[in-house]
């Protein structure tokens, strides 16, 4: 099973291929040279080129059309004795490509557009930003 927007899941996937033809390509050098040394090596630094494809993949690759944003927003409970909000993480997904610090248009849950400012690219979870703007906002609830 193939998930479309779990881009902590695509990205696992892309290191541990490279990690598998860099392993391959270090044994088939292996059996060719013979020299246990080199083989050593050669998997070591296939497993330094997949680690730092790991580490730097989601800067070079930015947040794109389609990928899911964590914004947070403000949430209210109400009951009959008393109401109280709180900072929720709502997934949106990304109307446009954008970079760190940059504003992107996306979608929210309800159908709503909004603004977002990209804050960080998040390591082993989604994308985080900031909601800026809101079109139609039913209430103003969404602002943090």
């Amino acid at each position: 099973m193939k998930l479309k927007n779990n881009t902590v899941f695509n990205r696992i996937e892309k290191t541990a291929v490279i990690f598998m033809l860099l392993t391959a390509l270090s044994l088939v050098f292996y059996s060719s040279t013979l020299n246990e040394l080199m083989l050593w090596r050669a998997l070591a630094a296939s497993l330094a080129a997949s680690l730092i494809f790991f580490i730097t993949q989601p800067v070079i690759r930015g947040v794109r059309e389609g990928d899911i944003v964590l914004v947070s927003v403000w949430k209210e409970i109400e009951t009959p004795v008393m109401s109280e909000t709180y900072l929720d993480s709502t997934p949106t997904t990304a109307m446009e490509s954008g970079r760190l610090n940059d504003t992107i248009d996306v979608m929210l849950r309800d159908g709503s557009k909004g603004v977002v400012k990209l804050i960080k690219y998040g390591f082993f979870s989604y994308p985080e930003g900031k909601l800026v703007e809101l079109e139609n906002p039913t209430k103003d609830k969404y602002f943090v």
